[in-house]
């Protein structure tokens, strides 16, 4: 069972790096809530030090591989009475084959699908990178990324209209809106929409207003009810095309030269 929760989808890791999730809304709380500590944590430490997208891409997979190492201790080694240290320490003593049935277990412990867009800017430029698992892409020299259910309508269009990383800030707006709303043709993509704008200066970002959101809304309607009017145009101008093909008179009936050929085969 599928719903949108009442939740914005993009959540500031810093004031310069956000993290945009899709999937379990339940197992990404755990790691997220890990990683905001983690974040907590370093600021306070060294609150003069910007953080680098790169780093906190590092602190989200160390964060969903603990919490999955966690769930996958409770429900595989715990009904033995076992824990990962104990378990590792009494190898030696225990049945092979029990041993390599667990570690198989363990090694395939599988946990809700999520996925997640880490994105912003540090000292080193403006960076974007997606997080399937533990599986990092980095996407600054395409420019743009997505994930979810409809990633494949919202990376679609950003291919067609060759969005690049260089696009001017207008440019960037209107094609990630048209994207996220070309890919509700997904089965389970929500209709409400969060954006953000981070800055070129560093701690520089603005959540996007409803009224601009708004506005893009009604820009996004017009454009599809013009693209609906050039198909229907374009569908009747073929249609009266064919139609005209039809009242020719018919070619009278020959043979193809270049196809006869005599009792020996030769033409």
């Amino acid at each position: 069972m599928q719903f949108e929760p009442a939740r914005q989808k993009i959540n500031a890791l810093t004031n310069s790096i956000f993290i945009m999730t899709s999937g379990d809304a339940s197992f990404l709380n755990k790691v997220i809530g890990r990683l905001f500590l983690k974040v907590r944590e370093e600021l306070k430490n060294s609150p003069e030090v910007w953080l680098t997208v790169s780093k906190i891409v590092e602190w989200y997979v160390e964060s969903f591989s603990s919490i999955r190492s966690a769930e996958a201790q409770v429900a595989v080694l715990l009904p033995f009475g076992l824990t990962t240290d104990q378990f590792m320490a009494r190898q030696v003593t225990l049945d092979t084959h029990f041993v390599e049935r667990v570690t198989t277990s363990l090694l395939d412990y599988r946990v809700p699908s999520c996925d997640v867009i880490i994105a912003g800017c540090d000292p080193d430029g403006s960076h974007i990178y997606s997080v399937d698992g533990t599986k990092v892409d980095q996407h600054d020299t395409i420019g743009f990324a997505a994930v979810g259910v409809g990633a494949r309508h919202a990376i679609s269009y950003l291919m067609q209209v060759r969005h690049a990383w260089n696009s001017s800030l207008n440019d960037a707006v209107v094609r990630a809106f048209v994207a996220k709303r070309r890919a509700e043709v997904a089965p389970g993509v929500g209709r409400s929409t969060d954006a953000v704008i981070v800055g070129d200066s560093l701690g520089e970002h603005v959540l996007v207003s409803e009224e601009v959101l708004g506005k893009l809304d009604v820009e996004f309607e017009r454009m599809v009810t013009a693209e609906r009017t050039a198909e229907e145009t374009a569908r009747r101008a073929i249609e009266e095309y064919i139609s005209s093909l039809g009242n020719k008179p018919a070619e009278p009936q020959e043979i193809d030269k270049a196809t006869v050929v005599d009792q020996e085969g030769s033409p």
